[in-house]
């Protein structure tokens, strides 16, 4: 019964998570066909659309990606990425739907890794979304890394009210949301527990603590 009743929850999340999108473009596409806007007015209404559908885009790769990486056995077309670069272009996408928050990149131009692109683009992904949903406007989200015994770890600090320990230990697990704030912020259950499948598929390891100075801190160590 709880298993039917998270799976229940699930497919009610993720349909609203994909109908929200269509909705607001549909609702951008009607006012351009039916008013008479102006050409600045159009652009900025147009850029709205490609963001929403962009945000689509990234559902339905969650959800897709999650049913090829839930077997621990998947192809995976890995190739040198250079860090710091691969890391600026995911932020462009991230800058859009979260222009209040602060972004700041402090990763070593010599950082590079043997992953696949998608995957790697996966991962940058949803731990960014989930730190920017979980933290308040205008705050800072910082990515780091840095060389470890033979790993590199990288790490997504926000400025957030943190995480318990009970909950650093559910946020990998499949359709987890918290309970307490599952209706105030978006989401599927379904992207860190993507981004746990990656992590170990390449012999890594990912976990959820408190920073000394207020927020959390998602480290990821992946093997050079």
């Amino acid at each position: 019964m709880e298993s039917a009743t998270v799976e229940k929850t699930f497919l009610l999340s993720v349909t609203h998570e994909l109908k929200t999108p269509i909705a607001s473009i549909r609702l951008m596409l009607d006012t351009l066909t039916r008013h008479k806007t102006e050409e600045e007015k159009q652009k900025i209404i147009l850029s709205q659309a490609q963001g929403e559908l962009t945000r689509l885009q990234k559902q339905i790769e969650n959800i897709l990606l999650t049913s090829r990486t839930s077997t621990g056995r998947f192809e995976n077309h890995d190739q040198l990425i250079q860090l710091s670069e691969f890391v600026e272009a995911e932020l462009k996408k991230i800058r859009k739907w979260y222009p209040e928050h602060d972004f700041e990149i402090q990763i070593d131009a010599a950082c590079k890794l043997q992953i696949d692109p998608e995957l790697l683009g996966s991962v940058f992904f949803n731990l960014i979304d989930n730190a920017c949903k979980f933290s308040p406007n205008q705050s800072k989200i910082t990515i780091t890394s840095k060389r470890i015994d033979g790993n590199i770890s990288i790490q997504i600090l926000d400025e957030g009210k943190g995480v318990s320990d009970e909950e650093s230990k559910l946020m990998t697990q499949k359709f987890y949301r918290n309970a307490q704030i599952a209706d105030q912020v978006s989401g599927s259950g379904l992207g860190l527990y993507l981004v746990s499948n990656i992590v170990r598929f390449y012999r890594g390891s990912i976990t959820f603590s408190n920073r000394t100075t207020g927020g959390t801190c998602a480290e990821v160590n992946l093997p050079l």
